[in-house]
């Protein structure tokens, strides 16, 4: 099978549409198969212009940090020692000297960086205020607000700094409020509130975990790299664990361009694939998308609440602002999957082989993928407005509407109050 070339700085798609993923758009562009590592590539798609008489004067967004280094050196801690005896018994291939070389030199960056913020993560949220501030000017009058919470890890409280500071360069008089509180976790990353557990049913042990732990361990890139297969067996005893190991080394590299480090060779299209495969479904598995699972994304319930809530008491003060939240991943895919964004809730039951057409971890968190919602009012009318971006497009949700992209907030008000008064979570 041929090998292909993992480089850096890498070309990035241009447009993401909302239709299914196929094979052949993987294989084009195998740098997908990076999933959450993937970097932003949002903000290139054209808006909808409000309706006339119509101004944005709120938005509420909630964004995932930027791109970042490996939260663990486990993977370094792995690899490196497993490739140096390789080398020290004379069993490394030409392959695994060149990827120890390339190890050792990411390593040497990564050393005592563990999760934090990389540059190319800065300049993402740089870029996407940029953006706002351009598309949505009205907002960002003198006299407004901009209220901006992060969580406590420290990527998302530099990737608060570096938004907020953006904005302050195009809009100098702002006066921006940043905080990074643990009493707003019930609804910046809620982790707290229980959701009614549901043990997994045999049929998804059989599926989904099946699956999931198939496209771990049927990659097999360590001859490529090590000789002896005697070595192999002995030192790689647990190859799905080894192989994730590999994985996350190689598609991390996608955070830090300005590194320029390379990594080729060491897995085959087929192999990107079946690893992204296993990452993907995962995703679904720990949120509870899937069906018999513990539908852990109704944590995001209280979010959805504050939205609602804060939306609530800007319109009725007639003020105009901006509130920014930056959290993780584990909160942007469950908020666009309660929400229902565009193909974002679209999760297969049973055909699992199939789940990465509906469901593609890169074009829902990428490094710094984020939700926004626009609200528009007019001079003289009651009605607001809202339009719902993810990775800054437009979206649809089920709520019915005649002015697409845009939406009428009482009814999408009532629909998400609604929803959340049928969860299954209780907040404490």
């Amino acid at each position: 099978m041929k090998k292909i070339f993992l480089l850096l700085p890498l070309l990035m798609a241009t447009l993401y549409s909302s239709a299914q993923v196929t094979r052949e758009e993987m294989m084009k562009n195998i740098c997908q198969t990076a999933g959450t590592y993937y970097p932003y590539w949002g903000g290139k798609a054209k808006l909808t212009p409000a309706p006339e008489g119509y101004q944005p004067f709120y938005i509420s967004h909630y964004g995932r940090h930027g791109s970042r280094y490996l939260t663990k050196h486990d993977s370094y801690h792995k690899l490196i020692p497993l490739l140096e005896k390789a080398q020290e018994k004379g069993v490394l291939t030409s392959q695994g000297k060149k990827t120890l070389k390339q190890m050792k030199k990411a390593y040497s960056y990564a050393k005592g960086k563990s999760g934090q913020l990389s540059i190319l993560g800065g300049r993402q949220h740089e870029g996407i205020a940029q953006r706002m501030g351009k598309n949505f000017p009205e907002v960002f009058q003198s006299g407004c607000f901009v209220d901006a919470r992060s969580t406590q890890v420290g990527r998302c409280q530099e990737s608060m700094a570096h938004f907020c500071g953006q904005l302050k360069k195009d809009f100098p008089y702002l006066d921006i409020s940043q905080q990074s509180n643990r009493e707003d976790y019930y609804f910046m990353a809620n982790r707290t509130d229980s959701v009614k557990s549901v043990p997994a049913s045999k049929a998804i042990k059989e599926g989904a975990y099946a699956f999931r732990n198939k496209m771990r361990s049927t990659p097999d890139p360590w001859p490529r790299l090590i000789s002896d297969p005697a070595f192999i067996k002995k030192y790689v005893k647990d190859k799905s664990a080894y192989n994730m190991y590999l994985f996350d080394i190689v598609t991390n590299m996608m955070c830090h361009p300005e590194q320029g480090i390379r990594f080729s060779g060491e897995f085959t299209k087929e192999e990107l694939f079946c690893l992204w495969q296993a990452k993907n479904i995962q995703w679904t598995i720990s949120t509870g998308t899937i069906d018999g699972v513990t539908p852990r994304y109704q944590r995001i319930y209280g979010l959805i609440r504050n939205f609602i809530v804060w939306a609530d008491e800007v319109i009725a003060q007639g003020t105009r602002g901006a509130s920014l939240r930056f959290g993780h991943d584990s909160f942007v895919y469950p908020l666009a999957y309660a929400l229902h964004l565009d193909h974002c809730d679209d999760v297969p039951q049973g055909n699992y082989e199939e789940l990465y057409r509906h469901m593609a971890n890169f074009k829902i968190i990428p490094m710094a993928g984020n939700v926004q919602l626009i609200f528009y009012r007019k001079p003289g009318s009651d009605d607001i407005l809202v339009k719902f971006l993810l990775q800054e497009e437009e979206k649809h949700i089920p709520v019915p509407t005649d002015v697409w992209p845009y939406y009428h907030w009482n009814d999408v008000r009532k629909y998400y109050l609604d929803m959340v008064a049928q969860k299954q979570i209780k907040t404490d």
